[in-house]
């Protein structure tokens, strides 16, 4: 599996959202510590969810079950 780093994207929206200083660096930590379990969160409820094929109903795709 390729690994991605995400750190320039991440600290670009810190910044983006006023971090700076020590500050900047501490929410930077966080985020990445909590990354790792972020992404195989989305992988198993990707994993779970149907896939959309061409034949499908593009509304029954999103309906709740």
């Amino acid at each position: 599996m390729e690994k991605i780093n995400l750190s320039k994207y991440i600290m670009e929206d810190l910044k983006k959202e006023g971090y700076e200083g020590k500050e900047l660096e501490q929410k930077f930590k966080e985020i990445k510590e909590k990354l790792p379990l972020a992404i195989e969160r989305l992988s198993e409820e990707a994993l779970k969810n149907e896939s959309l094929t061409h034949d499908m109903d593009f509304d029954k795709f999103f309906e709740e079950e």
